[in-house]
């Protein structure tokens, strides 16, 4: 018997008496509860139900509770005894509750005495938690370059996958302002991921970073597509490294010579995965050689370093320790697959910034586990990139179920923004390319899972507050300036970009923070 509860008294036999019909007695009880009244956090008890001809019905007024699948017991024509198991959620809001367990006779003559059985059973409040945030105006770090999303829908066939529309949504609605792009390796396929990149560069100014999986098998050793094929895995030829400079700039060149430049251009995209799919393994040396030697053909846009899966520093470290070869990158990318976000200070001292150029979480719907859970994972990643001084955050397909568009499957419509993507939009619409980083502290209880950041922009600041606790929590931050005008929006698991109401007095602002939930203010 599993009872994880604070039970208030000894053992004790609750009962009530019923009549078998013909006047023999009989009778209910319920054994191993230890009062009529209980307290429970959270878990679950079993109670052994007794009876002597006569047939009882269970039922609770809590919806915390969760009643066992069946709801008689008894039998008018017989004895007999059961477990029954019942289950409590627990309270994760700062308001008491009770709920009551009721067994009620429905077959059998009841003796004159004969009572339903009632168990009341009382949750205390959770302890509120009271935090207080303050900016540290006089601590500055990075400056933000952007948010971003993979501008593809999963159907490598076409080379660009956003409608006009789906652009609006991803950089007006959500706040999004770097938009991802894989360079064809046949070039007759420049020309739509052209045409496909306009409406955002032209209507919203969009950062484009275009990252090549593979060059044409040419240029490769084994000539093939395939990281790795047959068990074989294929790598640049060193005769082909200045072809391969010069492909990268012409693709380079053609999009800005048509009107729609790019912000940065990879030389590989997870140069050290070898992948069953399209791509091309480096190693360091070979990462270093090619920077170093032919990274300065590479002139119509900032030049990324190979995109690591795990944003490896031993990958880099050589590129940006050799004079030549640093001189040549501009940004530093890198992906966070199976790793959190670390600080690198070599590209800090370097002066190289940092992108995240591509991640997702998309396993609780094959695990069929919590999305919420999955989304806050995500934002708890983005605010790990802000304070180790990363300075952009690109995620994998922008559309897509587990996205922030949908795309049609599971149950998703193509084009609508979806629960994560307001989620995203928390921290990339308030966010904006130029704005600074200044530090914060949070002292309180409950001040370990409360995630705060700062950014000061030219005519605004933002500080967002991710609650990753179950509890509710009352927050006051000190933004060490004014804080007449600061407004608020909040997205948890049922309510996406919510008004928040606030409390001003003088530099500092009161709010409540649900469990589980992002909140965003701005002044």
């Amino acid at each position: 018997m599993k009872r994880p509860y604070a039970l208030l008294l000894a053992a004790l036999l609750l009962s009530s008496a019923c009549d078998k019909t013909g006047g023999n007695g009989a009778s209910f009880s319920l054994s191993d509860l230890s009062s009529t009244e209980f307290t429970a956090e959270g878990g679950t008890f079993t109670a052994t139900a007794h009876w002597e001809y006569c047939k009882y019905k269970v039922s609770t007024d809590g919806a915390f509770v969760s009643l066992p699948d069946f709801v008689y017991i008894g039998d008018v024509n017989g004895t007999g005894s059961r477990d029954l198991s019942f289950t409590v959620a627990p309270n994760t809001s700062p308001e008491a509750r009770t709920a009551h367990l009721s067994f009620q006779l429905t077959d059998g003559e009841s003796s004159p005495d004969a009572q339903p059985v009632t168990v009341t059973l009382t949750q205390a409040g959770k302890p509120r938690e009271a935090v207080t945030v303050t900016v540290q105006a006089g601590n500055k770090y990075q400056t933000w370059d952007g948010f971003g999303a993979m501008n593809l829908g999963g159907n490598w066939s076409r080379p660009v996958d956003w409608s006009e529309g789906e652009v609006d949504s991803f950089m007006r609605t959500l706040g999004l302002n770097i938009m991802r792009i894989r360079i064809p390796y046949n070039e007759s396929d420049w020309k739509a991921v052209r045409d496909g990149c306009r409406y955002a560069y032209e209507k919203y100014g969009a950062a484009i970073l275009a990252s090549p999986w593979t060059m044409p098998a040419s240029m490769k050793n084994p000539e093939q597509l395939e990281a790795k094929k047959n068990d074989v895995t294929s790598s640049l030829k060193p005769s082909a490294y200045e072809d391969y400079a010069k492909y990268l700039e012409k693709f380079a060149a053609y999009m800005k010579d048509g009107g729609v430049p790019l912000e940065a251009i990879s030389i590989q995209n997870e140069p050290d995965w070898p992948a069953t799919y399209e791509g091309c393994v480096w190693s360091a040396e070979e990462h270093l050689s090619f920077v170093r030697d032919y990274g300065h053909l590479i002139q119509s846009a900032r030049l990324v370093t190979g995109e690591s899966m795990q944003s490896t520093h031993s990958f880099y470290d050589p590129v940006l320790k050799d004079a030549a070869a640093c001189a040549n990158i501009d940004i530093v990318g890198g992906h966070l697959y199976g790793v959190k976000p670390q600080t690198y200070n070599l590209a800090a001292e370097k002066n190289k910034r940092l992108w995240m150029t591509e991640h997702l979480y998309d396993e609780s719907w094959s695990k069929g586990t919590d999305h919420w859970a999955e989304t806050m994972d995500m934002l708890a990643e983005i605010h790990g990139c802000l304070v180790n001084g990363w300075n952009a955050y690109i995620w994998w397909y922008g559309i897509r179920y587990y996205s922030f568009l949908g795309d049609g499957d599971e149950g998703t419509t193509r084009g609508r923004i979806l629960l994560r993507g307001h989620a995203f939009s928390q921290y990339a619409k308030y966010i904006r390319p130029g704005d600074v980083r200044l530090g914060t502290t949070a002292a309180g209880t409950g001040a370990e899972t409360l995630l705060a950041t700062a950014f000061q922009g030219t005519d605004h600041l933002t500080v967002t507050l991710l609650n990753t606790s179950s509890s509710q929590k009352e927050v006051t931050v000190d933004l060490g300036t004014a804080a007449t005008g600061t407004t608020a929006t909040c997205t948890s698991s049922n309510a996406s970009g919510t008004d928040v109401t606030l409390t001003v007095q003088g530099t500092r602002v009161e709010l409540s923070l649900p469990p589980s939930s992002i909140t965003t203010l701005r002044r």
